[in-house]
């Protein structure tokens, strides 16, 4: 179109790539020890709902750490029950008429929970009834075979073995022997066995990518978080460590010393707090509350200034020298601010500035996984200046979008014979960079007031 009367005028142009950013992360990784559910496997939790029906009741502490979790409203926590090498399952055989053995219950996870699993034969109604807690099964006493097939194919509960041709006699009772053995820190840090490919603990987390923070459960210790904090540098995720001592201002800040890096991949949290659960008042260590919040917000937004759900009270009382002595340290306070409890900042244990703010540190890890999953289409093409041409368009609209979303500031990409050199090319390699501008937050807001006798006006 000729511009020659005054107006605005609208180019319109297809571009080469239009990709918009995935915005992954907002999920937890989580490992503890809970009523039942599959043992070191990958558990997806939305609500409490889900927590009730896949992991039990609140019986165990872990239980209620993601209970306070779940109540900061994540995105999504994946959960891995962990039991002791020593775990058993609780079973009870059952007898027919003669005295001879029908069949085997055996529950169908570890643990003692199996122990209150109740089995009820009433040769009368021609039923069996098969409880735990507010889970009711019933099963018709046809015969044998139908009875074991349709056990193992609707029970959530039990599995069944046959032993016997005959269907068992009348019986109320209760499996018994089920264990969840001995759990310690290596329960939870688990290992990975390449012989048979089998994980355990926090290993299994390893299974999910979306997975982009994690903690873990039991007793805090020093053994644990130093695993949890190098499967996070591993994995590109954040590591949401729980102090020892979340009531304690001196001990948290001489255990925090010990996670003191350059890299960013761990973050603190104190002081514990008391949640209301099932009207009882329990003490839950920050971390958990500090995965779900963070797994709330978006990834380039601090936690400072964010409120923390379901907090009654707090341990401790933070004055403003402990929350700035704590902020120094590398441990994000919690503090009441109105009628609310707030995060006072968001940094990671880095003493590098450049990884201080815990969501720098966090879009670079989301960014890392998702340029790794758009380029992956261009392996194995040839390696010409055409393809570099195509990688860099990838890139810029993939880094123009994350840019509009607020996650960096701004950014330059390269992908060409500088970097890419015939020594390198013969490799097989191809080089590309993106130089980014982090986005940062305001975390103080200065504001000058001028005393001034009067105003002058210009005039024309």
């Amino acid at each position: 179109m000729v511009k020659i009367v005054p107006g605005v005028y609208v180019e319109t142009k297809a571009e080469p790539y239009v990709v918009y950013p995935a915005f992954r992360g907002g999920v937890v990784g989580f490992v503890g020890q809970f009523e039942y559910g599959p043992e070191n496997e990958l558990i997806y939790i939305r609500s409490i709902s889900d927590m009730q029906k896949y992991l039990g009741g609140l019986t165990t502490d872990d239980a209620k750490s993601l209970y306070a979790m779940l109540l900061q409203r994540p995105k999504k926590v994946v959960v891995v029950r962990v039991v002791g090498s020593d775990a058993a399952k609780a079973s009870l055989t059952l007898q027919d008429s003669s005295a001879a053995d029908s069949l085997k219950l055996t529950a169908k996870y570890y643990g003692t929970y199996g122990n209150d699993i109740t089995v009820k034969v009433d040769s009368t109604e021609g039923k069996m009834t098969i409880t735990y807690a507010d889970i009711t099964e019933t099963y018709d006493l046809t015969d044998i075979d139908s009875l074991v097939n349709n056990i193992n194919s609707q029970s959530e509960l039990v599995v069944a073995e046959k032993l016997g041709d005959n269907l068992p006699a009348d019986i109320t009772n209760t499996l018994e022997g089920g264990s969840d053995g001995t759990v310690d820190d290596n329960t939870y840090i688990g290992n990975y066995d390449p012989s048979t490919g089998k994980r355990s603990g926090l290993y299994v987390l390893e299974e999910e990518p979306e997975i982009d923070i994690v903690t873990i459960g039991g007793t805090p210790s020093q053994t644990k978080n130093t695993a949890l904090i190098e499967h996070a540098r591993k994995n590109l995720r954040l590591a949401i460590c729980p102090l020892s001592d979340g009531t304690n201002l001196t001990n948290a800040l001489t255990e925090a010393a010990n996670y003191v890096d350059s890299d960013g991949f761990s973050v603190l949290a104190f002081p514990n707090v008391i949640v209301e659960i099932n009207n009882e008042e329990v003490e839950i260590n920050m971390a958990y509350l500090y995965a779900g919040t963070l797994a709330r917000i978006e990834a380039h937004r601090s936690t400072a200034n964010v409120p923390v759900y379901g907090v009654s009270k707090l341990t401790s009382n933070l004055t403003y020298e402990n929350v700035e002595e704590l902020i120094e340290n590398g441990i994000n306070p919690v503090t009441k601010k109105g009628r609310y409890f707030v995060f006072r900042h968001g940094i990671t244990t880095s003493n590098e500035s450049v990884w201080k703010q815990v969501q720098v540190r966090r879009v670079f890890n989301l960014l890392s996984h998702n340029l790794d999953s758009i380029l992956d289409e261009f392996v194995g093409r040839p390696h010409l200046p055409e393809l570099w041409a195509h990688v860099r368009a990838k890139l810029e609209a993939y880094m123009r979008g994350v840019k509009t979303a607020g996650w960096v500031f701004d950014f330059r990409v390269k992908c060409d014979e500088e970097l890419n050199p015939p020594e390198v090319r013969e490799q097989g390699i191809l080089n590309a960079r993106v130089d980014i501008q982090p986005t940062y937050a305001a975390l103080f807001i200065t504001v000058v007031l001028n005393k001034v006798l009067n105003f002058e006006t210009n005039r024309r």
